[in-house]
């Protein structure tokens, strides 16, 4: 099957959740055969390799400045952001006639169609989280009146292009509970569910739990994005006071922004920017945990998956659990202070990680664990998101 895959927020190799998604899931639909071509925002990428996709952009001075012109061109910041005219040109040169489907991740992306009247073909939508709720949370989690009026125009945003995609379409969903709510608002569509994933690499040496000493904590995510920034001010605003004196916490994201540089310091926490994989592998052999301290979330949590699939145990908010009905042994969910300290405290008396590694069998607990994240695993992911491509309906444009 020849699929076209368009992720206009994706650099490659991916700095953000949402971008290892879309290129995870397409080099693994790829492995499982499917005949890939990948649009995203810098570089298009099909069976012949890699290449700089066409033309350069104006610059945009960042997100203040996108945000500001979107604001006084009554526009939608993530459409001025994401579909810029490299990108919007890459696509119109394409003969979707070559393409036996497509993929567009994000609801904004969806006017990309509009080239297309008059074709039939698979069409798929990846949400990648509930927007009209997390729009909603973003908007009220800040004070500044312009970012709330850009929240509230991108909710109305997803929900046109949510009303003019045509009947066929199908919508993919990170979530069970995300799917619900989009079914209710497009119950003609077709909905199905490919959750967020994880590379299955448990770790080679890990902390020993019984020794004395601060406990490390790890917090993993692009540290340009709102959700992570929010969810670490949560972190030192409600959790840090009863753990600062039981934990060392290290931050390892990109991009981290200058608010964030500066709340790190001043809690003392240990910030790793821009990492490599190889470092970050080293951080999760170090850490006795990884936390996901969000006061509010869409979707689901990527990065609670992917410490999974590092055999890490994991400290979470509900909220940072959002999305996962089910959820193994070493994922603890708690959105009290004091329950975070008693966990971040568990010397795990019945199994030690460490001394695991010289049997040949894991501990119940890290094996149902592992398990889980094999169920998540990309490989998994990108096989069941190929075989719905290829069955989907067809759509009339």
């Amino acid at each position: 099957m020849r699929l076209l895959n368009l992720a206009p927020h994706c650099s490659v190799p991916p700095i953000n959740g949402s971008g290892r998604r879309a290129w995870h899931l397409h080099e693994n639909m790829v492995a499982a055969g499917v005949d890939g071509h990948f649009i995203g925002c810098h570089v298009m990428a099909d069976r012949k390799g890699f290449s700089p996709l066409p033309g350069k952009d104006r610059r945009d001075g960042g997100k203040a400045v996108t945000a500001l012109s979107a604001l006084l061109a009554g526009q939608d910041y993530w459409q001025r952001r994401m579909l810029r005219p490299s990108f919007r040109h890459a696509v119109a040169q394409l003969r979707i006639k070559d393409y036996e489907a497509v993929v567009i991740h994000f609801l904004y992306s969806v006017p990309l169609i509009d080239a297309w009247r008059g074709q039939q073909l698979r069409l798929l939508v990846d949400t990648h989280n509930y927007d009209p709720g997390m729009f909603a949370a973003l908007g009220n989690a800040t004070r500044n009146p312009l970012r709330r009026l850009l929240c509230r125009r991108a909710i109305r945003t997803s929900l046109s292009a949510l009303r003019a995609l045509p009947k066929g379409a199908t919508l993919v969903h990170v979530s069970q509970s995300d799917l619900v709510a989009y079914e209710a608002l497009r119950p003609d569509l077709n909905h199905v569910v490919v959750e967020n994933g994880c590379r299955l690499a448990p770790r080679d040496t890990a902390p020993d739990y019984t020794a004395p000493g601060k406990k490390q904590l790890l917090f993993v995510g692009s540290l340009s994005v709102k959700q992570n920034q929010d969810a670490l001010h949560h972190l030192s605003r409600v959790f840090w006071p009863s753990l600062r004196g039981i934990a060392h916490l290290r931050v390892a994201g990109s991009n981290p922004s200058s608010a964030i540089t500066a709340l790190c310091a001043a809690h003392g926490w240990e910030l790793h920017p821009n990492v490599s994989d190889a470092e970050l592998k080293a951080l999760y052999a170090a850490a006795h945990y990884a936390l996901a301290p969000f006061a509010y979330g869409m979707g689901s949590k990527l990065k609670l998956v992917e410490a999974c699939g590092h055999g890490v145990p994991v400290i979470t908010t509900r909220a940072g659990a959002t999305g996962l009905p089910t959820l193994p042994p070493l994922v603890h969910v708690s959105d009290e202070p004091e329950e975070w300290k008693r966990i971040a405290q568990n010397e795990y008396p019945e199994w030690d990680i460490r001394s695991a590694q010289q049997h040949r069998s894991p501990p119940q607990e890290l094996r149902e664990t592992l398990d889980f994240a094999q169920g998540l695993s990309w490989s998994h992911l990108g096989t069941k998101l190929a075989r719905i491509a290829e069955t989907a309906s067809i759509a009339q444009i």
